[in-house]
């Protein structure tokens, strides 16, 4: 979701824009203005902001949106994935050289590379180098990159992490600027308690001697990141302001599809756009494919009109495997994610998560039953150690008396497709 995105349009006398790239995030996202705004304050002052909700509702749109807006205020900011850093080496060495090379890196665009150098970007480096005997830095061209030698080092992990925290702010006092840390699946953090057991109590304390750099983490772990900041015991109990992100409602998701055909000359009916809305679920990127490739289609045959037909011929290309935006593909990574490479537990999700897509609710019984006669062996205790995992990711969702429910209806209807 989204840069501008210039296409030729129905219209072929003029050029006309698709304003949302469905392949790319967008700096600017549809909606969600009191949100927005909300989080701008964390560019003058201390704030610490958790966004919480179900994949693919907008929340790396939002954090992509303040860095630019923060950009052109003159604030440093630095963007971060915990998912990105695991998935590239699950080791504190990575998580290192990931999140400072990131920092640093995004800090440096922002004030210009050369001239950041000048005024005193490089007098960190230096006392990045002096704080971690271990580091080595190496600055190519506009590229800095940042990586450890253990073996060459003395220090912890829990030290060089402690430090590599005390970056953005110690960058941020030297300058006199405000700086912003956005980090993005926040509760993948938790995959390197084994490497640093205290790594929560570790950023509460570092973020809280801060007051030069705001943090803006989000996750669609939604029990995860629930638990990480109401627990008793969490050292992250009331430090984030709380902020969830939902799907659009009807009137939000049905507003967006009409702007987006009126600017781009296309003509619909109000039966078109509630079919694009419920279809849609109002998960912004489901919303932003539909419209876009709708967009697309109008354009290669050179419609002027859409009808439900056409809709339902847009709806159907994303399950197909030939279409690049195959719907197949973003729940297998769903589920590698939350199985984390067992691939006994990957088959055990999907027979659960096709058993709840037959219905509108699912009771345990149901998905046992179901489990049983696929041959699938799920004893009942296990079962609910399943569905706590799915809640935890924000892939389903447990109702009053027992009921459970995939978020997604996109995913739900693919899994029906595919049995």
């Amino acid at each position: 979701m989204i840069d501008l995105y210039r296409l030729r349009g129905v219209n072929h006398s003029r050029m006309v824009y698709f304003p949302y790239n469905p392949t790319k995030w967008t700096p600017n996202p549809y909606d969600r203005e009191s949100l927005k705004t909300e989080l701008q304050d964390s560019l003058s002052v201390f704030r610490a902001f958790v966004l919480v909700g179900p994949r693919r509702v907008g929340k790396t749109s939002l954090l992509r949106y303040l860095e630019e807006f923060g950009k052109k205020k003159g604030v440093l900011t630095g963007y971060v994935n915990f998912q990105e850093s695991w998935e590239r080496s699950p080791s504190t060495e990575a998580l290192v050289e990931y999140y400072t090379t990131s920092i640093l890196d995004s800090f440096l665009a922002g004030g210009g590379f050369k001239k950041a150098l000048k005024y005193g970007f490089w007098r960190k480096i230096e006392w990045l180098k002096d704080n971690i005997s271990s580091i080595k830095v190496d600055i190519i061209k506009d590229f800095v990159g940042i990586t450890l030698d253990w073996r060459a080092g003395k220090e912890k992990a829990e030290t060089i992490v402690r430090t590599a925290l005390d970056f953005p702010e110690s960058l941020a006092s030297d300058l006199g600027r405000r700086a912003v840390v956005l980090i993005d699946e926040f509760q993948e953090l938790r995959l390197f308690k084994q490497a640093i057991p205290n790594i929560y109590g570790l950023l509460r304390s570092k973020w809280s001697e801060h007051d030069k750099t705001s943090y803006i983490v989000s996750g669609s772990a939604i029990g995860m990141l629930r638990s990480l900041i109401t627990s008793e015991n969490s050292p992250f109990k009331e430090f984030f302001i709380d902020r969830k992100v939902n799907p659009f409602d009807v009137d939000t998701s049905k507003e967006f599809v009409s702007e987006i055909f009126d600017s781009t000359g296309i003509h619909y009916d109000n039966n078109t756009v509630e079919s694009i809305s419920e279809k849609s679920g109002g998960i912004p990127k489901w919303l932003v494919r539909l419209t876009y490739d709708l967009h697309m289609m109008c354009r290669i045959k050179k419609l002027k009109r859409l009808d439900g037909g056409l809709v339902n011929k847009v709806w159907n290309e994303l399950y197909s495997f030939r279409s690049g935006t195959y719907v197949g593909t973003d729940f297998q990574r769903d589920i590698e994610r939350i199985g984390q490479g067992n691939t006994l537990v990957e088959g055990r999700l999907k027979t659960i998560l096709t058993a709840m897509s037959r219905s509108n609710k699912s009771t345990p019984k149901d998905l046992l039953s179901y489990a049983q006669e696929k041959h699938v062996r799920i004893a009942k205790n296990v079962l609910f150690g399943y569905l706590d995992r799915l809640m935890a990711h924000g892939i389903a969702s447990r109702h009053e008396g027992g009921n459970y429910t995939i978020i997604d209806p996109v995913l739900k209807e693919w899994l029906k497709r595919s049995v």
